[in-house]
C-alpha cells in the first residue's frame, strides 16, 4: 500500500497542478457523473477496521492490506488490541485431525510465526503490534509471547 500511495501522490500532484491551472484559465472541462455509476462509501472509522475471521483468507488479507496506513486492521488478543499491518494466506498441515475454530491461533512459533484459522484456510500474521508495543514480525511476536496456540482472536 505504501508504494502505491507514493506513486499516486506523485501522479496526483502533477494532475492537481494541471487542473488548478485549467480552472484559473477557464479551460477546465466538467463532466457530470452518471448517477447509476456513482458509488458511496461512508467515512472510515476505527471500528470498521476490526478483522472478521469468518471471511476467506483472501478477503482478510486484502482487508488488512487496504487498512495498513489507517485505521489499521485489528483484532482482540486476550483483551488487548492486536493491530495487524500485514498478513499472507498460508498452507497449514498437521498430523492431528483437528477441527479448528475460526479465529483460532493454530500455530505460534519462532519458526512459522502466528497462523490463524479463517473461513476457508489459514493466514499468517506477518507484521503486528500489541497495544502500545513495538511493531514486530509474527515470528518475533510468537517468540516473546508463549502459549498462544489455541487462543481465539476476536
Amino acid at each position: 500500500v505504501s508504494s502505491l500511495l507514493d506513486k499516486l501522490s506523485l501522479v496526483g500532484g502533477d494532475l492537481l497542478l494541471k487542473v488548478l491551472d485549467d480552472i484559473e484559465n477557464n479551460t477546465a472541462v466538467y463532466t457530470k457523473q452518471n448517477e447509476n455509476e456513482a458509488t458511496y462509501f461512508p467515512m472510515l472509522d476505527k471500528q470498521m477496521a476490526k478483522i472478521e475471521f469468518n471471511k476467506t483468507s483472501d478477503e482478510i488479507c486484502n482487508f488488512i492490506r487496504g487498512l495498513e496506513e489507517w485505521p489499521t486492521a485489528f483484532c482482540i488478543l486476550n483483551g488487548e488490541i492486536l493491530k495487524v499491518y500485514k498478513a499472507v494466506k498460508t498452507e497449514f498441515t498437521t498430523v492431528d485431525d483437528v477441527n479448528y475454530q475460526i479465529g483460532e491461533i493454530v500455530e505460534s512459533s519462532s519458526k512459522k510465526g502466528i497462523i490463524v484459522k479463517t473461513k476457508d484456510g489459514f493466514i499468517n500474521l506477518t507484521q503486528i503490534k500489541l497495544g502500545s508495543g513495538k511493531l514486530v514480525d509474527g515470528k518475533s511476536f510468537a517468540n516473546g509471547h508463549k502459549n498462544l496456540k489455541g487462543t481465539i482472536l476476536k
